[in-house]
Parts: C-alpha cells; sequence; structure tokens
C-alpha cells in the first residue's frame, strides 16, 4: 500500500522508451521539474499548478497542456498539497 503523504515526486518511466509516456505521482509540497521540451502534461488524477515562462496554469483530471521547447524548466506541484497523478509524453 503507498504512503500518500509522502513529500516528493515519484516517477514510472517505461525503461526500454525515450519518448515514453511517463507517470509521476505528486503529493505534498515538492514540485516536479519537467524540462522544456515538445511534451504534454495530462493530469490523470486530482489538479495541478503549472509555472512556465511566468504564468500559472491550473489543470484539473482529464486536462492537458503542452510543454514548448525554450527556457530551463516547467515546474509542476499539486493543488493544495493534495495527491496529483500525471502522465508526460512527447
Amino acid at each position: 500500500m503507498q504512503n500518500h503523504n509522502v513529500p516528493v515526486a515519484e516517477t514510472n518511466p517505461h525503461p526500454h522508451a525515450e519518448n515514453a509516456r511517463r507517470i509521476h505521482y505528486l503529493s505534498g509540497s515538492k514540485p516536479l521539474r519537467i524540462e522544456r521540451k515538445e511534451q504534454t502534461v495530462e493530469v490523470l488524477f486530482g489538479s495541478a499548478w503549472v509555472t512556465m515562462d511566468g504564468e500559472d496554469f491550473i489543470l484539473h483530471t482529464g486536462d492537458q497542456l503542452q510543454i514548448n521547447p525554450g527556457g530551463d524548466f516547467a515546474l509542476v506541484s499539486s493543488l493544495q498539497q493534495k495527491r496529483l497523478v500525471l502522465a508526460v509524453s512527447a
């Protein structure tokens, strides 16, 4: 059984595919840094706060956001420090 109160971002990438869909599990206040390259973030469960290029985006279950190249990275956090599951794919 998973401990949903651990304040770390966990990642479960496919071991043999660089462009595979990666699933991330977040809870607590630790943000996830996403490399700025052509890829899509999709919220599978929960609500996310994404900061990129000085803009903030709020995403809910089923929402997607295109991450475009440029800049260093995008930051993703769970809203209200609740459980968040998201997928990142190229």
